[in-house]
């Protein structure tokens, strides 16, 4: 009996841990999609500032 306790309490123990460690990675997922999407958006309007100083030096 003491041993299937035990057993079963490992197993909550294992599932919540498993929880808690499902909960951090979506939380660092998320972290590093965000960044990642300011990068890019930077990196967009980067361009789009070069482009538009190129075509306003071509134009004068």
């Amino acid at each position: 009996m003491s041993s299937t306790l035990q057993l079963v309490g490992m197993g909550v123990l294992a599932i919540i841990a498993l929880w808690v460690l499902l909960q951090l990675v979506g939380i660092v997922f998320s972290i590093v999609s965000t960044i990642v999407s300011f990068l890019v958006s930077l990196l967009l309007l980067a361009i789009i500032a070069v482009l538009v100083y190129f075509a306003f030096t071509a134009l004068t």
